[in-house]
């Protein structure tokens, strides 16, 4: 069985710090329509969301229609979606999922129990179970593994789902110690609330998933944002590999001037070093409509003391194309450089600089 996984898609939110005129891009809601393409165009038979698919911001009647036509996209195409809410969605959702009538939507987790359901392959065998939890209020102090909860069947592999905060002993947004997690006998957790992607895989018990955000939602969620997906059979099985799917991208680069002689290159010197760092992106880079950059201005130049100068006047109105249909802009920049120090010249002080200089010539 393929299955397609992916949390805190905050629909009704926008990815913030770019260009008003991309208001439609920064939307979650392009890259939601991304994943539902992807998962049909892949031939996927599940997809897993963990909660938080509506911001708390927004929350019923903007999202309702793109959220509900992804969920019947997937149903045309066979394609069972399984969902848990979490503290920005806990009443929403539910009341979302109620209100539409889709044999292959499911909703898990009702009141704050543990739920579970078995997914089926197309031949109709039980291949995996799914047990769930969803936030009841929108603070949660208890740690939900101290509920009653469903254990793992040997006959088959069962997978968690849940939206928490991993291993914070003390927390309004339901606690869960990733040592009690790799405890059970669970193939994989995947759990939302923290929009930094990362997967717990190493040391004994089953791997732990953050997928993170599905769009990167501000310049504090760099790097690569999407789903990710995994077999239930094979040699690879239960092994969750990232898909990049986010339409928006934020990084920080640094740009060295210790080769700048004028002022005149310092446009051609930015724009170089962030088609390269794009360039090294790979394969991601041909996902990407906006590249949102914070530049971090390195080295020693003698022209020091007129960067911030020059490069305010080439910021205003600054975007660059990335070869394909993708834009890159500033967010903005911040100036690390020195001055060059002139040894013969400072050796002639008399003070401790010219004493320093003298010493180290």
């Amino acid at each position: 069985m393929k299955i397609l996984c992916a949390g805190d898609l905050h629909l009704g939110r926008s990815s913030s710090r770019l260009p008003t005129r991309h208001d439609e891009i920064a939307s979650p809601t392009t890259t939601w329509k991304r994943l539902t393409r992807y998962a049909i165009d892949n031939a996927f038979d599940t997809v897993l969301l963990s909660g938080d698919l509506i911001d708390r911001g927004n929350r019923y009647f903007e999202v309702r229609d793109p959220l509900l036509q992804g969920f019947s996209e997937l149903t045309k195409h066979g394609i069972t979606t399984v969902a848990v809410a979490g503290n920005h969605d806990y009443d929403v959702l539910p009341r979302l999922c109620d209100s539409v009538a889709n044999t292959n939507l499911h909703f898990l987790g009702r009141k704050g129990t543990w739920e579970a359901i078995t997914l089926n392959e197309k031949d109709g065998t039980p291949s995996v179970r799914v047990v769930g939890w969803s936030f009841p209020t929108e603070h949660f102090m208890t740690c939900p593994l101290d509920l009653p909860q469903l254990t793992a069947k040997n006959s088959l592999p069962t997978i968690g789902l849940a939206h928490g905060d991993l291993d914070q002993a003390i927390s309004r947004y339901a606690s869960l110690p990733l040592s009690r997690l790799k405890a059970t006998d669970y193939r994989l957790w995947i759990l939302g609330h923290v929009h930094a992607p990362r997967c717990h895989d190493d040391g004994p018990g089953p791997p732990v998933l953050y997928p993170g955000s599905l769009q990167a939602l501000d310049p504090g969620e760099p790097g690569c944002h999407g789903a990710w997906e995994f077999e239930t059979t094979g040699p690879n099985a239960f092994q969750p590999k990232r898909v990049p799917l986010s339409a928006v991208r934020y990084e920080t680069i640094d740009i060295p001037l210790d080769d700048l002689t004028h002022t005149d290159e310092l446009a051609a010197c930015v724009d170089s070093t962030i088609v390269s760092h794009a360039a090294a992106l790979g394969d991601e880079l041909n996902l990407l409509t906006l590249l949102s950059c914070r530049l971090n201005f390195t080295g020693r130049t003698t022209l020091h003391g007129k960067i911030e100068s020059t490069w305010k006047a080439l910021h205003d109105g600054f975007e660059l194309s990335l070869g394909f249909d993708g834009k890159a802009y500033i967010d903005r920049a911040w100036f690390g450089m020195k001055p060059v120090q002139d040894l013969e010249q400072l050796k002639e002080l008399r003070d401790p600089v010219g004493s320093v200089a003298r010493l180290l010539l």
